[in-house]
């Protein structure tokens, strides 16, 4: 099953710091949605995402999982992996590999949240 618990670590926003891809630590605000239609519409790293998913019959947490079927543009999300929606903090994707592997969390503008990767790959 695709479904393997791969780590887990909450709609308002806050300041937080967060290392984006370029390697520089700037703050920047949380994105929160209540669930992956709301950060398809709403976001534009999910307008992005949305033609380029499906969503999968897996279940992780209480949380549908969708595929990444084509290339998004994102380095650390590719064509073949999976990903979810913490529902528990509502404000990153888990991201695993299709052999259910822990491979990044990204938040929800597309950037690694460094700290919670390092969670889920512990």
């Amino acid at each position: 099953s695709l479904a393997h618990d791969i780590g887990s670590t909450s709609s308002t926003t806050a300041p937080q710091s967060s290392t984006s891809s370029g390697g520089s630590s700037e703050p920047r605000e949380i994105i929160r949605v209540n669930n992956m239609n709301e950060f398809f519409e709403k976001t534009d790293f999910g307008r992005t995402l949305k033609p380029k998913s499906r969503k999968t019959p897996y279940i992780q947490d209480g949380c549908p999982i969708y595929e990444i079927t084509e290339k998004v543009g994102n380095p650390h999300l590719g064509k073949g992996d999976f990903c979810y929606l913490d529902y528990s903090h509502r404000d990153h994707l888990e991201v695993f590999t299709h052999q259910g592997k822990a491979k990044c969390v990204l938040n929800l503008d597309g950037t690694v949240n460094e700290t919670k990767t390092t969670e889920a790959l512990s």
